[in-house]
This record gives structure tokens, C-alpha cells and sequence, in this order.
């Protein structure tokens, strides 16, 4: 097997060391550790984040006006009204009536 060198910082490998076990090598736990990072599914995240009412409301805000920016954006390249099917807002995504 081929062998590369790396350089990393003191903490960087204190970091990586505190994750090695006794009969591990580097090169052992740096394929654990990614193969741990890349087989988690996107749920397995599901409800871990603890922000407050606040930061969750800050959250929503931002995301409501960048689809506004973007909906501004569309009516100018399209030349006409673009109206979205849904927004997002404090109680979770809502349906919005057609104006049509």
C-alpha cells in the first residue's frame, strides 16, 4: 500500500489522537471517522439543534426574505408576476392561494 505524509497542527492531532484506540493506527481512525461521517443519513440530525424561540424565529425571517429577493429576482428576468404556491413562516410551511 501506498503512503503519503501530511502535516497537521499540535491540536489537529491531539484532536485525532483522542479518538485513536490503543491497537488503532492514524490511518485506521481517520477511516473510521469518515466512513462515520459519510454513512449518517440527513435524519439521523433530525431534532438535535437547540436554538432558541429566537435564533428559530431569526431563522425563518432570513429564509422568507431571501425568497422574496428571489421572487423579485424571477419577476424581473421573466417580465411578469411570479407568485409562489407556498411560504414559509412561524407556524411551517403554508399553501397560498392562487390569484389567478
Amino acid at each position: 500500500m501506498a503512503h503519503k505524509t501530511l502535516t497537521i497542527s499540535e491540536e489537529a492531532y491531539s484532536a485525532l489522537s483522542s479518538f485513536k484506540a490503543e491497537d488503532e493506527s492514524f490511518t485506521d481512525v481517520i477511516l473510521r471517522l469518515s466512513k462515520a461521517r459519510s454513512a449518517r443519513p440527513l435524519s439521523s440530525f433530525a431534532g438535535k439543534w437547540r436554538g432558541s424561540t429566537d435564533e428559530t424565529k431569526e431563522i425563518f425571517d432570513r429564509i422568507d426574505r431571501m425568497w422574496g429577493e428571489y421572487r423579485s429576482d424571477l419577476r424581473k428576468k421573466l417580465g411578469r408576476a411570479f407568485e409562489p404556491t407556498a411560504r414559509i413562516g412561524k407556524g411551517g410551511i403554508k399553501k397560498v392561494q392562487s390569484v389567478a
